[in-house]
């Protein structure tokens, strides 16, 4: 499961390298939301979804990728925008190819850390360095309620590290937000 989760940074990774490749868009206007969200100017143009399950001793890992290329939700609890907005009409089949092409790249920086004994260690940096919301307070929707703070990193795991007024909290999973009155 571990090992699944850090294929949805690489996942990120690649969705980012592949937009940013087909509409020369950059961080900081386009950035990754923790864990797995694609954004430009702080709205959501992108996502990730992961479905995993063990069979046979094996793990099977599905991804799927939503990516808003010429229209976005008008009723989504936080902003959204699509590719179109920004640049103007993008063929998908430019995108596809563009993602496929990154996410094999970024698979095989992936593999190659854990081949060299590095692990995770190169796509969570290289995660961070376009990850939104750092060091600016955020809100984590959980199933017990939220969890206000400062987003302050992501640990080796991949797991969101908030300041919050009671301390350092290290969370797995949740729904982020930016700002502290949006959960």
């Amino acid at each position: 499961a571990q090992l699944a989760a850090e294929i949805g940074f690489v996942a990120g990774l690649a969705l980012h390298d592949a937009v940013a490749n087909t509409t020369g868009l950059a961080w900081p206007l386009l950035a990754l939301k923790w864990p797995n969200d694609l954004l430009i100017a702080r709205a959501k143009c992108a996502g990730l979804l992961l479905e995993g399950a063990s069979q046979g001793g094996h793990f099977n890992l599905s991804i799927g990728f939503g990516i808003n290329l010429a229209t976005a939700p008008e009723n989504a609890p936080y902003p959204a925008t699509s590719l179109g907005t920004h640049m103007g009409s993008i063929g998908c089949e430019h995108v596809f190819t563009a993602l496929a092409n990154c996410f094999a790249a970024r698979l095989s920086l992936w593999h190659e850390g854990h081949s060299h004994g590095s692990g995770f260690a190169a796509i969570r940096d290289e995660w961070r360095e376009r990850a939104a919301f750092r060091g600016e307070a955020v809100t984590l929707r959980l199933p017990n309620g939220p969890v206000t703070g400062k987003f302050e990193d992501i640990d080796a795991a991949g797991r969101i590290v908030i300041l919050t007024g009671d301390g350092r909290r290290v969370i797995a999973a949740g729904d982020l937000f930016f700002g502290e009155t949006q959960a």
